[in-house]
């Protein structure tokens, strides 16, 4: 049996190419196993990072209201009149103050008596 030079060239090239090919598969596996990794973990910081966020502006806002009503709490024990101009107002999550209805209600007000006619 004559071995020819043409196939021992052919079959060392099918050996060599198909461990390429395995070789080039394993790598694009690892590689696409890596970006999974990284798009998930990219994912998981962002979703993180904006909950945080979110917490504490929640918080920013609920503090900055909270100290807003004792300050106009405080406020409006001292004022005859009964109402502060800084209990019209409220911080908002965008940044901004809205003003608040004002209360109509006469009996919560102070009444000041009227003169006597006679």
């Amino acid at each position: 049996m004559e071995i020819s030079s043409f196939s021992i060239y052919q079959s060392s090239k099918n050996i060599l190419t198909n461990a390429t090919n395995q070789v080039s598969n394993a790598y694009n596996s690892a590689m696409t196993i890596v970006q999974d990794t990284y798009d998930k973990t990219v994912n998981i910081a962002k979703d993180a990072y904006g909950s945080v966020v979110s917490k504490v502006k929640n918080a920013y806002i609920t503090c900055t209201n909270y100290i807003s009503g004792v300050v106009s709490s405080i406020i409006n024990q001292f004022n005859p009149f009964g109402n502060s101009q800084l209990s019209d107002y409220q911080f908002e999550s965008d940044g901004s103050w809205n003003s608040l209805p004002t209360d109509n209600n006469p009996s919560s007000r102070t009444q000041i008596p009227k003169p006597d006619p006679n």
